[in-house]
């Protein structure tokens, strides 16, 4: 079974977590530029298969620190307890992970 070698996956994680300081509030929007650089490094080389657990290992890293709000939100307004709050973000992570 292929499986992920940790500095493919440490750039994949890092390329997620530039994304997310690029977006508002935060003052890094020029990230945007150079957030997919590690990724597209980690992806040197790679099989397809590997290839996607790399992207979406970036992109889950990418939404579980964008969208933390979902906590907030859920917790606040559904009066939802935290732990119920938390699965909601982590499946919605998931979900969106894929694309």
């Amino acid at each position: 079974m292929n499986s992920v070698k940790a500095e493919p996956l440490l750039l994949a994680l890092l390329s997620g977590l530039l994304l997310t300081a690029a977006f508002p509030p935060g003052r890094f929007a020029f990230l945007a530029w150079f957030a997919l650089v590690p990724l597209l490094k980690s992806l040197e080389k790679a099989a397809p298969s590997i290839a996607f657990r790399l992207g979406f290992a970036a992109g889950l890293a990418h939404f579980l620190t964008l969208l933390y709000w979902v906590i907030i939100v859920m917790g606040h307004y559904g009066h939802l307890p935290f732990p119920v709050s938390l699965g909601i973000l982590i499946l919605f992570s998931l979900y969106l992970s894929i694309f």
